[in-house]
């Protein structure tokens, strides 16, 4: 068949329609399949095919998702982070392929609720599947492609980080392990986009062969792989040096290797972990000053002198300037409250933790700290959701569904509600902060160590039984690709504007609608004894506890404006850091655990922040007034 060509230049990611060979292209007849693939070109239909992308955790499968699709995925150097279904689109004409980012699983006999997720969209049937395996861990990698075989799908095997794999002296025999695991594999380094092209080339290859429009059902009736037909087949690859590996254990240790044992050494290894810990806050608070004043404060007074011009000129009533520029006006708060007080810190947060994402380093905190989260009652891979919760409590909850048992599930969620803030309400804290005593927030952060304990002794009572042995897989210590990383960070930068700002706004407009309409003084008069009284703070602090229930950080961006003293500040804290998880978390808590958790937690923060905050105010003003 001969092509004509034409100027109209191709998608970047759409290969050519079906090719024949050169010994059938002068034939008239063609088979039914090619008949149905050129009608349907020839009339710009999308054939519509379902693709799973599945592997291990920590393979890199969101970010060949991410590649192949051009939707970031939420990718990190550890385990667990795709405990949610993320769904993309790939064209390949005819072809229109969803691509669906499944929860990574070590096997299909589900111990948590991430794996289960794997083997019921395996169960739903798919018309091709894209493993990705582990050229650094292949032997894990076979066990669980071995055990995919068996439900009669088409695979492609993505041979990812095998850039790494070189490095660490293992060579892999492509062509005997394609024979073994019955689909062909590809050599990927994720993060670079290497191997993406052949990948799409293959998908295109295999649903051309599958031209019946029959999408493939699994079929697990074929029966589970034994253990010692896995355990065979590994041996036979070694013996025929399929996976062969020049690393000699007794050779001298790299500087990689010396530095991942070091850092989890139990005393070495904690001093690294504080370290990199007052590290962060201290490149967090310092930087957030300097933006803050060279950048954002600056920027901050251009828009808000320019609003109250333009409504001044309008000759508006009193309510309107009020609700407009007021001390609570729309075109005020955002700027003051949001874009010279907490974005700044929410960017360094991001830069930060990122950056220890991708390098491999929190699994090893994980690993570090297992003993200490034991006496929680809780393993130390649940330190990864909790450390997550420093970003945004949302998919630090949804992050808890890897965990094994649902004890644990509720137990981690009810700590990130009640001790951890999040990205933008830690920003807030640390503007409030600014001026104050050096030892504010470590003391503040203390306490949120310290409720833990209580806490989790409760909870322990409630939920009966040991916490399960820890299985982690430790990844590369890597240092991150650049592109990656940045791309990871406008990602995180965009989901914060579109998520987090709509609701502060929402914050925001309610406040300033409060406040212009008299219902504010009303409101905060009401509350005054619980204010004054029992937390020593002005009534007007009242204002924080309304906005808060929208959004963690409202919670403290109001005390921003007050002429507070330190011990007032700190209380103000307090109350802030154990107070009601916003909107969006409460909804999430509703979806992962039921009403009935959900309103207990929330009606618990609230109580608890109150109480705590009464302690702070009661036991300064004796102990810490003539400090402060």
């Amino acid at each position: 068949m001969v092509t004509k060509t034409t100027k109209k230049p191709q998608r970047r990611d759409t290969l050519p329609a079906f090719k024949q060979n050169s010994r059938s292209s002068g034939k008239k007849n063609k088979t039914t399949e090619e008949r149905n693939f050129l009608k349907e070109k020839k009339n710009g239909n999308l054939i519509p095919k379902k693709i799973l992308l599945m592997g291990n955790p920590n393979v890199g499968k969101s970010v060949i998702f991410s590649g192949l699709c051009k939707k970031q995925a939420e990718s990190a150097n550890y385990a667990g982070t795709t405990v949610s279904v993320t769904q993309g689109i790939l064209i390949l004409e005819p072809f229109s392929c969803q691509v669906i980012d499944v929860p990574g699983a070590y096997s299909f006999d589900p111990s948590c609720e991430a794996e289960q997720i794997a083997v019921d969209y395996l169960k739903q049937g798919a018309d091709l599947i894209l493993c990705v395996l582990d050229a650094t861990n292949l032997e894990q990698s076979i066990r669980f492609a071995l055990k995919l075989m068996t439900y009669q799908i088409p695979l492609i095997y993505c041979l990812n980080l095998s850039d790494v794999a070189r490095k660490q002296g293992i060579s892999i025999d492509r062509k005997e392990l394609s024979k073994t695991l019955g689909g062909k594999i590809i050599e990927t380094v994720a993060v670079k986009g290497y191997g993406f092209t052949e990948i799409k080339k293959e998908i295109y290859r295999i649903l051309c062969n599958n031209m019946s429009n029959v999408e493939h059902k699994a079929n697990a009736s074929t029966g589970t792989v034994s253990e010692e037909r896995i355990h065979e087949t590994i041996t036979n690859l070694k013996r025929r040096r399929v996976l062969a590996s020049d690393f000699d254990p007794a050779s001298p240790k790299t500087t990689q290797r010396r530095l991942s044992d070091l850092v989890i050494h139990p005393f070495w290894g904690s001093l690294i972990a504080i370290a990199v810990l007052f590290a962060a806050i201290f490149i967090m608070i310092r930087g957030g000053e300097f933006l803050i004043r060279y950048l954002f404060a600056p920027l901050s007074e251009i828009f808000i002198t320019f609003f109250q011009n333009a409504v001044l000129h309008l000759g508006l009533s009193p309510f309107w300037n009020e609700l407009l520029i007021g001390e609570y006006g729309i075109f005020v708060t955002p700027f003051e409250w949001i874009l010279a007080s907490i974005l700044p810190y929410v960017i360094l947060f991001y830069a930060v933790f990122s950056l220890l994402e991708d390098s491999g380093y929190l699994p090893r905190i994980s690993v570090l700290f297992d003993n200490i989260m034991r006496k929680l009652g809780l393993q130390g891979s649940s330190l990864i959701p909790l450390l997550l919760g420093y970003g945004c409590a949302v998919p630090a909850i949804l992050a808890t569904r890897s965990a094994q048992q649902k004890k644990e599930r509720v137990m981690i969620a009810a700590i990130i509600c009640f001790c951890i803030p999040c990205t933008s309400q830690t920003g807030a804290l640390l503007k409030l902060f600014a001026g104050q005593p050096v030892w504010f927030l470590p003391l503040l952060f203390l306490l949120s160590f310290l409720l833990m304990i209580p806490l989790s002794a409760v909870l322990r009572k409630i939920w009966k039984g040991a916490p399960a042995p820890m299985v982690i897989e430790l990844p590369n210590l890597l240092l991150p690709s650049p592109k990656t990383y940045l791309r990871k960070l406008l990602f995180r930068f965009k989901h914060f504007l579109f998520d987090a700002e709509g609701p502060m706004l929402l914050a925001v407009f309610l406040i300033a609608f409060l406040s212009s309409s008299g219902l504010l003084e009303q409101i905060t008069s009401f509350l005054s004894p619980v204010m004054e009284v029992w937390l020593g703070l002005p009534k007007e602090a009242a204002v924080a506890l309304i906005a808060g229930v929208i959004r963690r950080e409202m919670s403290v961006a109001p005390l921003l404006s007050l002429s507070l003293t330190p011990l007032q500040i700190f209380t103000g804290a307090v109350v802030s850091l154990f107070y009601l998880p916003c909107l969006s978390v409460f909804a999430v808590l509703v979806k992962e655990f039921g009403i009935k958790t959900a309103v207990l937690i929330a009606l618990s923060t609230i109580l608890t922040a109150l109480l705590l905050g009464g302690v702070v105010h009661f036991l300064g003003a004796l102990l810490l007034a003539p400090v402060v």
